[in-house]
């Protein structure tokens, strides 16, 4: 999800030029989103209740989604998200190889995610080198160099 918008505020820091889009599944974080920054454009969508997003992006940033539910919940929210991908999805996720894991969270199998990632694509890249508890998949419609 968005959240707040920090990712925007983060473009616009770093000077990228783009049209941003911000979806959220909570409507108190598109609320505030959209009170920090009322000409951006903020939604709130549940893509589980309507099973895919209104219309494809070219990249889509995924970060923070998946610390609840389980397994079949993120290889579900990938397939939609990857679907209304044009050119790349990157996602994070809590790793099972982290060492200290709270019971409250879902923490996934960075193998078996980059598994199902594969069956969507054979273009993916697998991080898990920047923090001790998450890891990061990018997934590519086409090859990149």
């Amino acid at each position: 999800g968005c959240g707040l918008g920090d990712y925007l505020d983060y473009l616009e820091q770093h000077h990228f030029s783009f049209n941003y889009c911000g979806i959220d599944i909570l409507p108190e974080m598109i609320a505030e989103a959209k009170r920090r920054r009322p000409n951006s454009n903020f939604s709130c969508y549940d893509i589980f209740k309507e099973k895919e997003l209104p219309e494809r992006f070219d990249y889509t940033i995924a970060s923070g989604i998946f610390f609840c539910g389980d397994e079949n919940q993120m290889k579900e929210a990938i397939a939609i998200l990857f679907e209304k991908t044009k050119v790349a999805l990157a996602f994070n996720s809590l790793s099972d190889w982290a060492l200290d894991k709270d019971s409250s969270e879902f923490f996934a199998c960075p193998l078996r995610t980059l598994d199902y990632c594969r069956s969507l694509t054979p273009w993916v890249q697998l991080r898990h080198d920047y923090m001790p508890n998450d890891f990061t998949i990018f997934m590519h419609r086409e090859k990149t160099s």
